[in-house]
Order: structure tokens, then sequence, then C-alpha cells
């Protein structure tokens, strides 16, 4: 969990957004274009960006967006817009807390 004066090592920061009950990836299309659109505008500023949407299964419903930022802010244009997509969804989201990045061991 993060707490006020948290660092992440490598400067990137995770944003979960959980969904109840999971959507189709056909639902969440439009949260899937903003992703894509966030993503090509990253790697051409040279920013650290990403994000996904995620499924239990391969092709199994969507229970998570998540986003990798170098930004602990959820108040960026992209989490807005994202947030506002899926709260008009007919469902429950949880937005977990931002989370620093570590580098994995090994």
């Amino acid at each position: 969990m993060a707490t006020r004066g948290s660092k992440s090592p490598l400067g990137l920061w995770l944003h979960v957004y959980g969904i109840m009950p999971p959507h189709s990836r056909k639902v969440l299309k439009k949260v899937a274009s903003l992703l894509d659109a966030q993503d090509r505008a990253a790697r051409r500023a040279g920013r650290p960006w990403t994000g996904g949407l995620i499924s239990e299964t391969k092709d199994g419903p969507v229970t998570h967006v998540v986003i990798v930022t170098d930004t602990v802010s959820r108040h960026g244009l992209i989490n807005v817009a994202v947030e506002a997509e899926l709260k008009a969804l007919a469902a429950d989201i949880f937005i977990g807390l931002p989370t620093p990045v570590s580098q994995r061991a090994g």
C-alpha cells in the first residue's frame, strides 16, 4: 500500500481498478481505446506508461484494468477518463491505492 512519502524504487506506480461482475472486452472497448491512445502518446513523449485489461482466463471477461505510470496521482486525465468509463458500467468498481513498483529479484 502506498502511503504519504512512499517512493517507488523505479519511479513507477501501479494503479488497479477492479470490476465486479467482470465484463466482456467488447463492453470495455472504449476503455481499451483510451489505454491504447495513452500508450502511444507516452511512447512519443518518452514517458514510461502502460495499461491493459486483465482477465482470469485467456478469453474470459475482464476483472481488472491496470495502469503502470511514472506518477502516483490518480488525477491525471487518463485515470479520470478510465474511471468515468468504468463508473458508467452496471458494475461495482474498486479503485486501489497507487502502489510503488519494485524490481523483481533474480
